[in-house]
């Protein structure tokens, strides 16, 4: 995005933008190379958001300044459509396997978008509890490579 051509055309949207402020933030944001933080600023509110209620989520660059609450109840109803979806897909892969829920063994949930919430709460719901196996959520795909690199 830090394409002059790219930052051009944002800046003429700020131009006739209801809020350019905005759009100037977010351009300030790409010059400065500050997306890394902002994602992780983001990433480290919704891992707080798997364990809590609420979380503070705070980013603060020269004119833009984010130090807000969120709660979890509001993150699970912005996710909903992700999460439909997702149900879905899981409907999806066990019809085409013509495949009932109860005829899976196990399920292994990876990454940390496992736990929130509202993921785990899908797999148990289809599969139930004593199927769906917690655990090496960041490490589980790496050694999974690994053995099969081996």
């Amino acid at each position: 995005m830090r394409t002059p051509r790219i930052l051009n055309e944002i800046a003429d949207v700020a131009r006739t933008a209801s809020e350019p402020g905005k759009l100037k933030n977010l351009i300030e944001l790409v010059r400065e190379q500050r997306g890394q933080e902002l994602y992780n600023a983001v990433s480290a509110t919704k891992r707080a958001l798997s364990s809590s209620p609420t979380a503070r989520l705070h980013f603060s660059q020269p004119g833009l300044e984010i130090d807000t609450t969120l709660h979890r109840a509001d993150f699970e109803r912005w996710i909903a459509p992700d999460i439909a979806r997702l149900g879905a897909g899981i409907d999806a892969a066990l019809s085409e396997a013509e495949l009932a829920p109860e005829q899976i063994d196990r399920v292994f949930l990876t990454g940390g978008t496992s736990f929130v919430p509202a993921v785990r709460a899908l797999f148990t719901s289809r599969f139930g509890e004593n199927r769906v196996e917690l655990g090496g959520e960041f490490v589980s795909v790496a050694e999974g490579l690994a053995l099969a690199g081996a």
